[in-house]
């Protein structure tokens, strides 16, 4: 079996606010290492809409609450890689869409800066994930889409394929089973497109080790995730 894809580039990016000392109205504030914020404040703080810039290029534009993103809105980083959804307390938390300049793309939840809840990440041309996450990580049930046409569907744990699943390959014969490492391993059967068993026992990264008969693997399968 040809292992499931490395993880997706985790983007954790600083999403710290200066507060500015102004009253209650609109206006322009520049300060004095060159960031420039031109919104609405509320006691002295940024509070409503406004548009924050970094000297580098960067630039947040959307909603604030008490000095702090918080809302919808815009961020865009100084290498041209978007964040566009809801923000809480300062940090990307809700539903948002992730675009990276590489091509790649995250649609989903977000909780404290990162993945985590359920979401789509995938490249222009390259492999889908669909599925859970948790913090930032592959984790609970998912479904990654290869180029190859091949599939796999089931558990992830750290961002790896871990505990039950299936991986279908593009001719239609399948692995079902226990996977460990992104790989085969555990107790599982290869059937092929026709159905039939092809090889059922015990696997050790990708290989069969052991040669049992398929109905023995699957009561093992089923007494061991109940």
């Amino acid at each position: 079996m040809v292992r499931v894809e490395p993880n997706f580039e985790d983007m954790v990016l600083p999403l710290k606010l200066r507060t500015p000392s102004l009253r209650n109205q609109s206006g322009l504030t520049r300060f004095p290492n060159g960031d420039v914020y031109e919104g609405e404040f509320l006691d002295g703080r940024m509070h409503g809409y406004g548009c924050y810039r970094w000297p580098d290029g960067s630039k947040y534009e959307g909603e604030y609450q008490r000095g702090e993103r918080h809302g919808r809105g815009k961020m865009t980083w100084r290498d041209g890689s978007v964040y566009e959804g809801e923000f809480r307390n300062g940090e990307r938390s809700g539903r948002g869409v992730l675009l990276f300049t590489t091509g790649m793309r995250y649609e989903g939840d977000f909780w404290k800066g990162r993945r985590h809840g359920h979401g789509t990440m995938q490249t222009q041309k390259g492999p889908r994930y669909i599925g859970e996450f948790r913090e930032g990580l592959r984790e609970g049930q998912g479904t990654y889409y290869y180029p190859s046409g091949a599939k796999y569907a089931g558990e992830y744990k750290a961002g790896n394929a871990e505990g039950r699943g299936v991986y279908t390959y593009p001719d239609g014969s399948y692995y079902l089973g226990e996977f460990s490492g992104d790989s085969f391993n555990g107790y599982g059967v290869r059937y092929t497109p026709e159905t039939k068993v092809d090889a059922a026992g015990i696997w050790a990264d990708g290989k069969i080790k052991q040669r049992l008969k398929a109905e023995q693997v699957a009561s093992l399968l089923e007494k061991k995730h109940r």
